[in-house]
């Protein structure tokens, strides 16, 4: 169930088998998570780190039959990993008390799980859209969660809290014409595809939408258009970094919510959940 972002577009590998929301439906945020100490379900049987190829500027994410591997990631996307509920890296207005070189020093992780927690690791690695949803929601870490946590505690002596912030946010709301949102075929099997300027969605509820669109506009999104269930969508819009000589005709993302989704961005301020670094060191020695 490993969560990735791919900077050719978006991946999502959580997305097929599994989605990844920030928020609740309604008003109201999950209860604040724990960042306390808690027992992983399987142990690391090894756990490799070395720091990754300076000229080699690719970054690879994915999970192995026996666990993890991951070349020229930064300690922000392991963090994200750990104690980010959502599909999209932790932002600076997110992950607060982050030194320098954990945002810029880059390392590649080989963690395996040993042969007898092999069965163990397929079911973590292949949970359900719906199981990871409810975990998520209710802001209770995942399994692979809880061994990512205990890999960063060991190898980079992490400790964190939660704190919850008011910053600016943006409220997803419905817009005055009503939802042009389509209720999904198969709203137990979300699937999502993003590449640049289009953003189509199966099975997707709310909050995973709203989670989505605050990757864009790097701010994040709150669900408050009371809309439950699960919807299938496809929005087209012009990235923000599109150079002025371009031929697209689309709309502003702002624009193509409203007129594709029939909701509507609305500026605000809210509670937003931040990490917090407590202690961090550069990785013990393998």
């Amino acid at each position: 169930m490993i969560r990735h972002l791919c900077v050719a577009g978006l991946l999502l590998t959580t997305i097929g088998s599994t989605s990844n929301l920030r928020g609740q439906t309604g008003q109201a945020m999950a209860a604040m998570p724990s960042a306390s100490p808690t027992k992983p379900p399987i142990a690391w049987d090894t756990v490799s780190i070395h720091k990754h190829d300076p000229n080699d500027t690719n970054m690879r994410w994915g999970s192995t039959p026996d666990g993890i591997g991951a070349n020229g990631v930064t300690l922000r996307t392991l963090i994200s990993q750990a104690y980010g509920f959502s599909a999209l890296e932790l932002r600076d207005d997110e992950l607060i008390g982050l030194p320098g070189w954990a945002k810029d020093d880059r390392y590649d992780v080989a963690a395996k799980v040993s042969s007898d927690d092999v069965p163990a690791w397929e079911k973590i690695d292949h949970m359900s859209m719906e199981e990871t949803i409810q975990h998520l929601l209710s802001h209770e870490p995942t399994p692979d969660m809880l061994m990512m946590r205990s890999l960063l505690e060991e190898r980079f002596g992490l400790k964190v809290h939660y704190e919850t912030r008011t910053e600016p946010v943006y409220e997803l709301v419905v817009d005055k014409g009503g939802p042009k949102l389509k209720p999904a075929a198969d709203p137990k099997h979300g699937n999502m595809n993003w590449n640049t300027g289009v953003m189509k969605g199966d099975g997707i509820p709310m909050p995973f939408l709203a989670m989505l669109l605050s990757m864009p506009l790097q701010r994040s999104v709150v669900d408050h258009t009371g809309l439950g269930g699960h919807f299938d969508f496809e929005l087209h819009f012009l990235p923000d970094n599109t150079p002025p000589s371009t031929d697209n005709n689309d709309p502003d993302l702002f624009t193509a919510v409203r007129e594709q989704l029939g909701l509507r961005l609305k500026s605000s301020r809210g509670p937003v959940m931040v990490v917090v670094v407590d202690s961090l060191h550069e990785p013990s020695g393998n």
